[in-house]
């Protein structure tokens, strides 16, 4: 009997503990508006891989990009990279011409080399800003209650 006695204080307290923790760390981690004459952040670039320079043709100004066994093919006009060690080394353009696994792109720009990696560029997606709050929508009419309703008993 003197061990439930001690316990349900001990709890009161640990329980009082851990929520004015967690009031007290919730407070202090929200994040503060940006002011006005701040600058906007950098959207955050995702690089999707699609595949390896297989050929370069210098002279016809193409290549061929073999995907191995991705399942993501880039439709005709997707601007690509090449990039190996070194960096990066090409823009590619995507044409119709595909044969899978091979698609072919031209060279838009730089140098690529055969066994150059192929990444496609693409913003990450933000999440849509939150709804900012409308006017409270009204109460519907409350039909008038009668004491019967209300439970009471008059007498």
């Amino acid at each position: 009997m003197r061990i439930a006695s001690l316990t349900l204080p001990l709890r009161l307290t640990m329980t009082a503990a851990f929520a004015s923790s967690l009031l007290a760390t919730g407070c202090a981690s929200r994040t503060k508006p940006a002011s006005p004459g701040a600058s906007p952040t950098p959207t955050p670039i995702m690089r999707r891989f699609v595949g390896q320079v297989a050929i370069v043709d210098i002279e016809q100004g193409f290549v061929l990009i073999d995907l191995g066994s991705n399942l993501y093919v880039p439709e005709p006009g997707v601007l690509l990279r090449a990039s190996n060690d070194r960096g990066e080394t090409a823009q590619l353009k995507t044409t119709p011409e595909q044969n899978r696994p091979f698609v072919a792109a031209d060279i838009v720009e730089g140098h690529p080399l055969v066994g150059d990696q192929v990444f496609r560029l693409k913003a990450k997606p933000t999440p849509p800003p939150p709804a900012s709050p409308g006017p409270p929508l009204p109460r519907p009419p409350q039909p008038p209650r009668s004491d019967r309703q209300a439970g009471l008993v008059l007498t």
